[in-house]
């Protein structure tokens, strides 16, 4: 099934909010499909802006380019009116991936195989430090090794009888 509505690599630039390199980079990295046609009459079509509405929904999200591709080739949702102009981007339905929520992390080692995972901004740097620093005081005097591990070396001195 043919699209009615073909544009040029400008008017799909204005009509989306994007630059002509842009879209040239998502083709590049996989994101759009190339355009239709070839050499100078080359054309982009209402598919290319159904999926620049997406992958400008989901930059403002965070989702990273390579999970975007890979969501992308698993089938994205969006409405474009007759004029041609995205209307609305739908959420994904259950048959199709959503996108990732995304977070940053820090992780600290306060001790060997001992992390300490913090999302990212949660604390400040002087908290952070603070429990960091109650973590390792904990670890040291014993007050925080996990319950596991003792159930752990009584199995151990079982096991050896």
């Amino acid at each position: 099934m043919k699209d009615d509505k073909i544009f040029s690599i400008q008017a799909l630039a204005d009509r989306t909010g994007t630059t002509r390199r842009t879209i040239r980079y998502y083709v590049q990295r996989g994101l759009l499909p190339r355009p239709e046609g070839g050499g100078r009459g080359h054309y982009y079509t209402e598919e290319h802006l159904r999926r620049l509405a997406v992958i400008k929904k989901w930059r403002r999200q965070g989702v990273p380019l390579e999970k975007m591709r890979e969501l992308l080739e698993a089938g994205e949702p969006a409405s474009v009116s007759s004029a041609g102009e995205v209307t609305s981007v739908q959420e994904p339905g259950p048959a199709a991936a959503a996108p990732p929520e995304v977070s940053t992390w820090d992780h600290v080692e306060v001790a060997p195989g001992v992390v300490l995972k913090v999302r990212r901004g949660m604390l400040s740097r002087e908290e952070m430090t603070r429990v960091v620093e109650a973590a390792r005081a904990a670890l040291r005097d014993g007050s925080g090794a996990p319950e596991v591990d003792d159930e752990v070396s009584r199995e151990q001195k079982e096991d050896q009888r």
